[in-house]
């Protein structure tokens, strides 16, 4: 772990930025149609924090939307380059969550990553020692262990 000092981070295009003032969570690539469709990318190599420690720094940057219902998870891209910026998550009973691609952190940000979520759904077969969780259920329990357990720790 480190003592994370507030870090300003932007898209591509520098128009979307985010002050991020806490730890990340965890880190995980998510194979599922969504997160392929709204990165653009074969799979989602995405970090987890907070929703409270990461601020938007002007709203009509980015542009939100959903994938799937119910929405529980709002993906944000910027509104001139178009590439992923944020994505908030409100989950009854637990924190609200914001979840950044890893790409646009610092390195003093980034986490070794943790699992891949919803492989059977992959385009690619990625060759590493993380774990691997196949279909809703077991992506989902891999989520939700990963997030209790960094929450438990914080």
């Amino acid at each position: 772990m480190f003592d994370a000092a507030p870090v300003q981070i932007s898209c591509s295009c520098s128009t979307a930025s985010l002050h991020i003032s806490g730890m990340p969570l965890f880190r995980a690539c998510c194979h599922c149609r969504s997160c392929r469709s709204f990165n653009k990318i074969p799979f989602a190599d995405v970090t987890v924090f907070r929703a409270t420690e990461v601020l938007l720094q002007e709203e009509s940057t980015v542009e939100f939307k959903t994938y799937q219902k119910p929405p529980l998870v709002k993906r944000g891209s910027c509104v001139f380059c178009k590439n992923p910026v944020v994505e908030n998550i409100s989950i009854p009973v637990l924190p609200n969550l914001k979840i950044i691609p890893s790409a646009l952190l610092p390195d003093e940000l980034k986490t070794n990553m943790d699992f891949h979520i919803f492989y059977h759904r992959r385009v690619v077969d990625v060759d590493d020692d993380k774990p691997k969780y196949n279909n809703f259920v077991t992506s989902q329990m891999a989520f939700m262990q990963a997030l209790l357990k960094s929450l438990r720790a914080s």
